[in-house]
């Protein structure tokens, strides 16, 4: 996770421990920041032995490209496998006897979706749509389809995928285009739902998870193009971007 802000001065002399062997426990004693060393009362901290040394709580399967830019992981992967196997289960009990067209919001969704579908038991067509805003700094802005289906959806059952739903106003734009396509029917799934942030009323059918407010990467959700094949839900390190 590293120690950043923590300054790092010239080499400690014998018997003091430099900042990079620093405890994460340890964090907010007193610093010499001219030594690199901690300090309790008047003396300087002795080393501890390796066996010793605490490392950041984060799971080993964080990649250590990612350690310092992942606060905290908040679905693992193995959760995860655990969900998708759950909401499958649910997906297949509902549509059974019947056939489905998942559509697959890009790109977000795409490995939720790719997931989800080799869960579900009844016969189904995997679609994508794409949108952007106009306006993406907005909360709502102005939405357009940058990638359209391939097939008609008239009189099909339609599944619409998405990885996270926040505000909900790009996903209820998709819904009201995709019913005047006259399909059979709509019902809208979701890995992760984030209502404190709805600014239109709109209701999931399937949900993974409800989360907090919190900026969120990895299986499928990005920053700037980045994070998206971590296989994990991490929570993005404040210090990387400004809301």
């Amino acid at each position: 996770m590293g120690y950043r802000g923590l300054s790092r001065g010239k080499s400690p002399a014998k018997g003091e421990m430099p900042l990079g062997r620093l405890p994460w426990m340890l964090a907010g004693i007193p610093i010499d920041k001219k030594r690199g060393t901690i300090i309790i009362g008047d003396a300087f901290c002795r080393p501890l032995s390796q066996d010793h040394i605490m490392t950041p709580p984060l799971p080993a399967d964080v990649p250590e490209a990612y350690a310092d830019r992942i606060s905290e992981v908040l679905i693992g992967e193995k959760e995860i496998a655990q969900t998708v196997a759950r909401m499958g289960e649910e997906v297949s009990r509902d549509y059974a006897g019947e056939a489905l067209v998942a559509v697959s919001v890009l790109k977000g969704s795409t490995v939720f979706a790719a997931d989800l579908i080799r869960r579900i038991t009844v016969p189904v067509q995997l679609e994508f749509m794409g949108e952007s805003k106009y306006e993406p700094h907005s909360p709502t802005g102005v939405v357009r389809i940058t990638k359209d289906l391939d097939i008609p959806i008239e009189g099909e059952h339609i599944l619409l995928i998405e990885c996270l739903i926040d505000t909900g106003f790009s996903l209820n734009y998709l819904y009201r285009n995709l019913e005047l396509r006259e399909p059979k029917s709509i019902k809208i799934c979701t890995f992760l739902d984030k209502p404190v942030r709805r600014i239109i009323d709109l209701k999931p059918d399937y949900i993974g998870y409800e989360i907090p407010d919190k900026f969120v990467v990895g299986y499928g959700l990005d920053y700037r193009n980045h994070f998206r094949s971590l296989p994990f839900i991490g929570v993005l390190n404040p210090e990387l971007y400004i809301e």
